[in-house]
């Protein structure tokens, strides 16, 4: 850049800033945008910058447990939804569906059948 023409050299941003995008449950392509800068450049700077890239990894465990701490008290106060939800996302629990059926035959009816 010895005659001023190209791009000004990139400054990482507030790495709270960066912690609170990810924390949000932004994608990776929002936290570019928001950051103003492409997709490419984003992945590009979290290889090239440890404190960036770390930013973005406390940011989304930080939102996931505050969303699973919230998930957890609903569920313990009674929320029956989010009891089913933790359960079947901790405990491998699953629903079955039994489908009973009761038919009667008359033996006429079967030995046409049969015919």
């Amino acid at each position: 850049m010895a005659n001023g023409i190209g791009r000004p050299p990139w400054i990482p941003p507030d790495p709270e800033k960066v912690e609170s995008l990810a924390s949000r449950g932004l994608t990776m392509e929002q936290i570019a945008d928001c950051l103003g800068i492409g997709l490419s450049t984003l992945y590009e700077k979290k290889n090239e910058y440890v404190d960036f890239a770390e930013a973005i990894k406390r940011g989304q465990a930080k939102g996931i447990s505050i969303v699973a701490n919230s998930l957890y008290e609903s569920a313990k106060n009674g929320n029956t939804t989010a009891q089913i939800f933790y359960m079947k996302c901790r405990a491998q629990w699953k629903e079955t569906t039994v489908t009973e059926a009761n038919v009667t035959v008359r033996q006429e009816d079967a030995i046409k059948e049969l015919e």
